[in-house]
């Protein structure tokens, strides 16, 4: 009996051998040749690693049933504990969230959910194991050309292979973690020209990747380590980092002050930029209207402004969570960013739009048309999404990480780092556990615990069952997904009750409904003749539409209406042709404005074009409304001029109109919508 446990041990640790080292490669699956789903560089790889995790959690079952002293130690150790109650915590917690599909998931575009919380324990778990079970070596190895094909996919071979997921900065990330662990494992060689060789190696890897990815965070993450390096060598400190408590401490500070900084670094470099005058220098701002001095500094663009960025992202998490109180206790779920965005969109500074319209601010916010799926700071991310506790939770797994050990500390301080800028990615995650792994100890454990283990582990095969199944629904979600971007025509219905291209309970059928919306609208608005194309999808808008309908009708949210709102009036401008497709948008605007400023009070601007062609269309039906918004207007907001500019226009009052658009503009209304040439001659506007 003993030989046939050693036997299927072996045959387990083998196969999880496999699938372990074949997840550092999985940035293949990203690579442009592969179209599948609609975010074709994140999908497939987030529906591998659910059936791979299925089969990983298969493995370790087997392996605790064997009663494996090594596989229960590494989940008994602290670290792994840690990490266990917090992805428990988040799939409790999403379960009270108002989207937990999307909780669970992720975002489809992201795919760091309560599930791929779940994959980083896994691999982390199963590193440790392969580890212990002579793994080491070959994990090494595969690592380090996984992390060097990323970054030669980025260097030379870009022009072959294309880009995967389309930015190059989680390169930096992958190699700087590879190199991490093959500095702190070089003794796992014995001859010293092999260790030396190590360290040549990681540093070759970790400055190509930095340079085919311009992160300055690996930059700030190998002065970390080298800092830390330093002070080690000295004897004082020594004594103090040679404390675990105070290696701890040092980790949990690092993350709680680097959540702090970078919320307060935004209007921080403001007011410097202000007092400097130095960003504006160079640039032409006599034609921005604004009144705000703000609008003359183009902000992003400075030597501090990726750190401006930043600060941003975060503060649209923290503002949100400071209005609502109540969610520090439950969280708002994993993949909530978006959400909070559209709520808080008219609090971040600089225009709305993305081309630098001379009579708009010269400052411009990127998140308003990339990355908005993630705040680029975990710390921030998981006291969003799982609250005070999860916050804890979080910073216990790296505490007892730095505790641990050396290398257990250099991997947390490397996260902490890495994590105050930037966020986890699917393709990623190996080198993430691999990192984690390293914290990770063999805890002794009792007969009695083992035998506790093997009897409650066959029921880890049920939540095994259950990832495999869900990595093959996601492969149908994904085929859908590839079918109806085509968006062949098919029958129309826009009855709200059966309306629906599709329908699912698991996934977040919303968030593939947002995409092809907007893969629709943009697909339109490139046409050579847009009017005709929105004619010629006029069953896919009315399916469309109607879905959308449906899921404000069912729980308001601000994505939906947001999308809904601003796409409509994109496309009713383009004249009569495009009214079929969106008659039921055109008649229930007002009411959709009304939800929409139920849930995000700061969003009037989407009024401009709703009140401009209904003042067009029946000048009394629209002063009507005009004099039913004004009241819920607050003065210094820019619409709240316009409203007036249009009630002056349906009244021929000229000189009003001038006055208020000055006013509107004076306020920032060309920071919202673009104000044109034309306009400012017309009304002289300064």
């Amino acid at each position: 009996m003993p030989q046939q446990k050693s036997f299927l041990s072996d045959v387990v640790v083998a196969i999880l051998g496999l699938l372990t080292v074949a997840t550092f490669f999985s940035f293949v699956l990203g690579l442009p040749w592969q179209s599948l789903g609609m975010w074709r560089q994140t999908e497939v790889a987030s529906a591998t690693f659910y059936g791979v995790s299925g089969l990983m959690i298969a493995c370790l079952v087997t392996l605790f049933i064997a009663k494996d002293e090594t596989a229960i130690g590494i989940v008994r150790d602290k670290v792994s504990l840690a990490f266990g109650a917090f992805c428990l915590l988040g799939f409790i917690l999403a379960f009270f969230s108002d989207a937990p599909q999307r909780s669970i998931h992720g975002t489809m575009k992201h795919g760091a959910g309560v599930i791929w919380y779940l994959e980083l324990f896994l691999l982390s778990v199963s590193l440790r194991i392969l580890f212990e079970k002579g793994w080491a070596k070959t994990i090494l190895l595969a690592s380090t050309f996984a992390a060097v094909g990323i970054a030669l996919t980025y260097g030379p071979l870009e022009k072959v292979t294309g880009v995967p997921l389309g930015f190059e900065e989680w390169a930096g990330m992958a190699t700087g973690l590879a190199g991490l662990v093959l500095v702190l494992e070089r003794d796992r060689f014995s001859a010293r020209w092999a260790q030396f060789l190590c360290v040549a190696v990681a540093a070759a890897v970790i400055f190509y990747g930095y340079w085919v990815s311009d992160n300055r965070t690996v930059v700030l993450c190998v002065a970390a380590g080298a800092l830390v390096y330093a002070a080690w060598c000295i004897k004082f400190i020594a004594r103090l980092l040679d404390k675990a408590s105070a290696r701890a401490a040092i980790v949990t500070a690092i993350t709680l002050v680097g959540m702090f900084a970078v919320y307060q670094s935004g209007p921080v470099i403001e007011r410097l930029s202000l007092a400097a005058d130095t960003l504006n220098s160079n640039v032409d701002t006599s034609q921005v209207l604004s009144d705000n001095p703000l609008d003359r500094l183009a902000l992003e663009k400075g030597g501090l402004g990726t750190i401006w960025s930043r600060s941003y992202l975060v503060r649209v998490l923290v503002d949100d969570l400071i209005q609502h109180p109540v969610k520090l206790l439950t969280g708002n779920g994993w993949g909530g960013f978006e959400d909070a965005y559209e709520r808080n969109a008219r609090n971040l500074p600089g225009r709305a739009f993305l081309d630098n319209f001379p009579s708009a601010s010269q400052a411009y916010w990127d998140g308003h048309h990339k990355a908005n799926f993630h705040s680029h700071n975990m710390g921030v991310e998981v006291l969003f999404s799982v609250g005070l506790l999860g916050l804890v939770l979080w910073l216990s797994i790296f505490a007892y990480a730095a505790a641990a050990s050396k290398k257990g500390f250099y991997v947390a301080l490397a996260i902490s780092v890495y994590g105050t800028f930037w966020f986890p990615v699917n393709h990623a995650t190996a080198f993430i556990a691999l990192a984690i792994a390293l914290s990770v100890a063999v805890t002794p454990v009792s007969s009695k615990t083992r035998t506790i283990v093997s009897g409650l582990a066959p029921l880890g095969y049920v939540a095994a069952i259950a990832l495999i199944s869900l990595s093959v629904l996601f492969g149908k979600v994904i085929r859908f997904e590839t079918f109806e971007r085509g968006f062949t025509p098919s029958m129309p219905d826009a009855n709200v009750q059966t309306c629906g291209l599709y329908r699912t309970s698991v996934f977040p059928e919303n968030e593939i409904t947002w995409a092809l919306y907007t893969l629709l609208n943009r697909r339109v608005l490139a046409a050579e003749d847009p009017a005709q194309s929105v004619y010629d999808h006029t069953t896919s808008f009315v399916n469309v539409t109607c879905m959308l309908r449906r899921y404000s009708l069912e729980k308001p949210d601000a994505v939906t209406l947001a999308l809904s709102l601003k796409t409509r009036g994109q496309l009713v401008a383009l004249g009569n042709k495009t009214y079929g497709a969106l008659t039921q948008d055109i008649v229930n605007w007002g009411q959709d404005i009304d939800k929409f400023l139920a849930v995000a009070p700061k969003r009037t601007e989407f009024l401009a074009p709703y009140l401009n062609l209904l003042g067009q269309r029946s000048p009394t039906n629209a002063a009507a409304e005009i004099e039913r918004y004004l009241p819920r207007l607050n003065e210094a907001d820019p619409v709240r001029e316009y409203l007036l500019y249009l009630k002056a226009s349906i009244g021929n009052d000229q000189a009003g109109m001038k006055t208020h658009m000055q006013k509107a503009v004076d306020l920032g209304f060309a920071n919202l919508w673009k104000v044109t040439p034309a306009i400012i001659k017309e009304f002289d506007l300064k």
